[in-house]
């Protein structure tokens, strides 16, 4: 084999383990709904991707792993300063606002660092969202 052929195969393993586009588009999405609906709700927030999928360097979880998900982390930039929001105080109206959602409510799991938004598996592979 020669080193062409080499590199050719070694590419087309690298775009098996990436996200597939239609996870990809699924993801934007969805974090983008988020954000619209934090604004609509009395939060003024930006979001935006950060990590491996802000760089494009997700990895496909093991489709045989029952537990099979793409953690993607987000950051939730919410206009305000010290003075308006305390982070904790932040942090308890972000997750009121998500548990008070009819979309939102059901999806939302709270951990004592951080909240994640789990979503329905798509091919046997879910995805969950952090805030």
């Amino acid at each position: 084999m020669n080193t062409f052929e080499r590199q050719k195969d070694i590419l087309s393993i690298i775009e098996k383990l990436d996200i597939s586009p239609t996870l990809f588009k699924n993801a934007t999405e969805k974090y983008k709904a988020l954000a619209k609906y934090l604004n609509d709700n009395g939060l003024e927030a930006d979001m935006y991707p950060q990590g491996s999928f802000a760089i494009g360097t997700v990895v496909r979880p093991n489709v045989k792993n029952p537990d099979a998900n793409y953690d993607l982390d987000f950051i939730c930039q919410v206009r305000g300063t010290r003075d308006d929001y305390s982070p904790s105080k932040l942090r308890e109206l972000i997750e009121e606002k998500l548990s008070l959602s009819d979309l939102y409510g059901g999806k939302l799991e709270i951990y004592p660092e951080c909240f994640t938004i789990e979503y329905a598996a798509i091919n046997g592979v879910g995805f969950s969202i952090d805030p």
